[in-house]
């Protein structure tokens, strides 16, 4: 059975931390890839981590239920009729990827703020806005619903299609 050294684990995150001096999302999603969501998220507090980042809606709810007060953001789309689920817990951000959730998430929005994340995909071809079009359609969208709350937006880069990231890059100057 593997072994996972959480000392390292909030060595590693402050050491990052120091280098970049920006904030960090742990990543521990599918149970902390095997080694135990709770128990990293533990250290990871002991670190004083900001957010971290899981698949589905039910491991932030789980996590959210552990008492963690760092936040928790939902990389994968999340089904219409678990929107619920949002407003289940505070700290839980949602992952918005294509115009069809923005305007989903829009259509359900109307009982207290949520926090989103914007997803723009740049070449990888697995989640995220495609286009500057679309994403010029999910920034209307967040910005005419006073319960949206854009919080990161988040580029994904492939050096095969620099010029399209530079077009969003500059964009977002």
């Amino acid at each position: 059975m593997e072994e996972i050294d959480l000392k390292a684990i909030k060595q590693n995150y402050q050491y990052i931390r120091s280098l970049t001096n920006k904030e960090v999302i742990g990543v521990v999603k599918s149970d902390g890839y095997g080694f135990g969501m709770i128990e990293v998220c533990k250290a990871l507090q002991d670190a004083n981590l900001q957010m971290v980042a899981v698949n589905e809606i039910d491991e932030a709810i789980t996590i959210k239920q552990n008492q963690f007060i760092f936040d928790v953001l939902v990389m994968n789309p999340i089904e219409v009729n678990d929107y619920h689920k949002l407003y289940a817990h505070n700290g839980i951000v949602y992952t918005i990827s294509s115009i069809n959730e923005a305007l989903n998430l829009n259509n359900y929005c109307n009982l207290k703020e949520i926090r989103v994340h914007l997803h723009i995909d740049t070449g990888m071809n697995r989640f995220g806005i495609r286009t500057l079009d679309e994403y010029l359609q999910v920034l209307g969208i967040i910005l005419n619903n006073e319960k949206f709350k854009c919080i990161r937006i988040s580029i994904k880069k492939d050096n095969n299609k620099l010029e399209k990231r530079n077009i969003i890059e500059n964009l977002l100057k």
